[in-house]
């Protein structure tokens, strides 16, 4: 399936999606028959690099066809949008990211491959949550080698990211050299 035919079968969702708007509305939860249609679409492939069997090349030429599949999607529901885009987002690191240094190279190549066939058997990636000034619980969450009932704050963890992707920008070039 390609970037064309993925759009074209998410427009036809989004219609369907603007004709449901009232009930939409009405809504205060997410319906998982929306994300089995779109998964169906081919939506989950704008996290899949088009060698791994998915529709994104590079950023340079994928970042606004999946924009516009998003923007098209958006018209017929803003909120599924929202949290369909958090998929590619999610991925951008491993889509981005195609070469390491040489020693970590075999390593990364296997876990790209891995990540991208849950995507392509129909995993959706997102974030577990984003609004600033929630609480992430570790004690509801296993293997995260935090003391159980540790509570977080999501802006303390993006900081924290944050902190990290600096020190690797500062410490290695863009070969991964010291």
């Amino acid at each position: 399936m390609d970037v064309h035919t993925v759009l074209k079968n998410v427009g036809e969702l989004s219609s369907r999606f603007a004709a449901e708007r009232n009930e939409r509305q009405q809504r205060r939860a997410l319906v998982a028959s929306d994300f089995a249609a779109l998964r169906d679409a081919g939506f989950l492939l704008t996290g899949v690099p088009v060698e791994e069997g998915g529709v994104w090349q590079d950023l340079r030429r994928s970042a606004r066809p999946v924009c516009d599949i998003l923007r098209v999607l958006a018209h017929g529901d803003p909120s599924v949008a929202l949290v369909c885009a958090m998929h590619p987002s999610v991925l951008a690191v491993w889509l981005t990211s195609p070469e390491v240094p040489p020693p970590f190279q075999e390593a990364w190549a296997a876990q790209r491959s891995e990540i991208f066939q849950t995507a392509r058997d129909g995993a959706w990636w997102g974030t577990i949550t984003s609004e600033p000034g929630s609480v992430w619980r570790y004690d509801q969450h296993e293997g995260d080698g935090a003391p159980c009932g540790q509570r977080r704050r999501v802006s303390d963890l993006r900081a924290e990211a944050v902190r990290e992707r600096l020190w690797d920008h500062l410490v290695h070039d863009h070969h991964g050299s010291p």
